[in-house]
């Protein structure tokens, strides 16, 4: 098996209404404070930095790449603008490398999920 980190970085990124969720076979470990992924289709596995992983849990197939910029800035006490372009690229990158499927099509919110403004798991809610 091949390691390889992906973390948030410039480049392409995702539209900020597209909705992640991991692909099929593709298996997440938590290590301590990082995320380790398997594609059990490759082989290959993933590390995700404490960031990274956190944005991870967060990719429930409800929310879209703007809430979860969100929900990252409020649990960091950050603006969105310092966040939304990280978690976009990472969220690319993910999906070029095939760890997550991607749909334009966020449920909306109340609709049984909780919509945008359920934290993440790990994470709090609350007003920014």
């Amino acid at each position: 098996m091949t390691p390889s980190r992906a973390a948030p970085a410039g480049g392409d990124a995702v539209a900020a209404g597209t909705v992640a969720v991991p692909a099929p076979g593709v298996v997440a470990v938590a290590v301590a404070d990082e995320v380790v992924l398997l594609d059990e289709r490759s082989g290959v596995l993933h590390l995700l930095n404490p960031s990274a992983a956190r944005v991870w849990a967060a990719l429930d197939g409800r929310r879209s790449v703007a809430a979860v910029g969100r929900t990252m800035a409020v649990a960091h006490g950050v603006d969105v603008a310092d966040v939304a372009q990280p978690v976009s690229a990472l969220v690319a990158q993910l999906a070029a490398a095939g760890l997550v499927t991607l749909s334009e099509d966020a449920p909306a919110a109340g609709a049984g999920h909780g919509g945008d403004a359920s934290p993440a798991p790990g994470e709090t809610g609350g007003a920014a």
